[in-house]
């Protein structure tokens, strides 16, 4: 896998593999949001440039929790900053943020149904209050899209089963 650009598919065999994946997919993301950040500190620019938005597609039981599991640990150590709890499903509160230096948000949108439903849950804080949003079952609605800015580092992870045990990975860089 190149470093700056992503549009391979990796076959994870174990769930330390997605796991290894999604650290490392943190701390590129990572290193690019503090580049854009440093970099655009001295210019007015839009408070929502260098953010990033990862959209993680797959079926019930492919492994997104898994792989935010370990994105979400290791962006928080990148950072500096401490977990102080467990990285679970949001499945039920559907929004979960975590950090302290780096503000990170985990949303789950398999049980909204209407454009309603996500905005009466605050999608659009989430997002701009947070450095990186992290976001399962997007397709749930798909007028959410139209909420993220276009100048957010975007990256889409599809996890799809291939045996018991492994999953085919793709990671798909600026487009939702």
């Amino acid at each position: 896998m190149r470093k700056d650009h992503l549009k391979d598919y990796i076959v994870a065999v174990s769930v330390h593999d997605t796991h290894r994946i999604a650290a490392d997919l943190a701390l590129m993301l990572y290193e690019r949001h503090e580049r854009v950040r440093k970099k655009n500190r001295s210019k007015d620019f839009s408070e929502t440039k260098g953010k990033v938005f990862v959209e993680l597609n797959g079926i019930l039981g492919a492994g997104k929790t898994e792989f935010a599991r370990a994105f979400i640990e290791s962006w928080l150590k990148r950072a500096g900053d401490k977990l102080k709890e467990q990285v679970t499903s949001p499945t039920y509160n559907i929004a979960r943020t975590y950090g302290e230096k780096t503000k990170l948000a985990h949303l789950d949108l398999y049980r909204l149904k209407t454009f309603a439903e996500l905005e009466e849950m605050g999608f659009e804080t989430y997002f701009y209050e947070t450095d990186c949003c992290l976001v399962e079952w997007l397709e749930q609605v798909p007028e959410a899209k139209k909420l993220i800015p276009h100048d957010s580092i975007l990256a889409r992870v599809a996890l799809e089963i291939e045996t018991e045990n492994s999953r085919r990975i793709t990671i798909t860089e600026n487009e939702i």
